[in-house]
């Protein structure tokens, strides 16, 4: 079999882990809605634009090296370290890293 062959055997069998979905009707993700989202690592902000099997893609991102008092940070949108990745970039967050995520209504974009 040729590759071509094996990917559209995949893409027919529904295994085809490459191609970027969109959030399905039923899962918790809502595109062009900003989140922050924690990992194993570390934590970030931004809008999520693109879910797939095996990424979260995120747009306007920074990364939260500290978020301070976490319970004050999640109501205020107000993080002790942010990390703002450059204008224009995606960030994409392997979902297999993911620990939590939150909806929240600000993305911080300065420096501190």
């Amino acid at each position: 079999m040729t590759a071509e062959q094996i990917q559209a055997l995949a893409t027919l069998l529904g295994d085809n882990k490459t191609t970027t979905a969109p959030a399905a009707a039923n899962s918790p993700w809502a595109l062009n809605t900003p989140y922050f989202v924690q990992t194993v690592t570390w934590a970030y902000t931004g809008r999520l634009t693109k879910v797939s099997d095996l990424e979260l893609v995120l747009e306007h991102a920074a990364l939260i090296a500290d978020t301070g008092r976490f319970a004050d940070s999640m109501q205020s949108g107000d993080y002790s370290e942010v990390e703002p990745y450059p204008a224009g970039r995606k960030v994409i967050i392997g979902r297999y890293s993911v620990v939590s995520a939150v909806q929240v209504t600000e993305l911080p974009r300065e420096q501190k």
